[in-house]
């Protein structure tokens, strides 16, 4: 047996509300219809899956995040400039490693860590 590809991204969040404010109207993602008890998003080419009623054991710290989904932008520092003025927790600053790839962590309201990395 192997892995073949990612299906699904699962993130769960505690209120299924505030997450879609975020992931669909800040974030940009497209709903595609409900999967009880969540929603289908799609991010670019990967489907997310929003799961409510969560309870999440912990406040927004990359030392806590099990893992982080890592999306791309076209630009990623003006994501994060973006981000920035909307007031949404940064978890790790922007950094610049090159001028192919640079790097930054937020978090969701729910405390999700999430990863955006690629082309400054």
């Amino acid at each position: 047996m192997w892995i073949e590809n990612l299906q699904v991204i699962a993130i769960y969040v505690t209120d299924l509300d505030v997450a879609l404010d975020f992931y669909v109207g800040q974030l940009g993602m497209e709903r595609l219809g409900d999967m009880q008890p969540g929603v289908l998003l799609k991010a670019g080419d990967q489907t997310i899956y929003l799961e409510g009623g969560r309870k999440l054991p912990f406040e927004p710290a990359l030392e806590r995040a099990g893992c982080a989904p890592c999306f791309g932008t076209a630009s990623v520092r003006a994501t994060f400039e973006h981000f920035v003025a909307l007031g949404i927790a940064v978890v790790q600053p922007y950094q610049e490693f090159s001028d192919e790839f640079s790097m930054f962590r937020i978090a969701d309201p729910a405390g999700n860590v999430l990863e955006f990395a690629g082309r400054p």
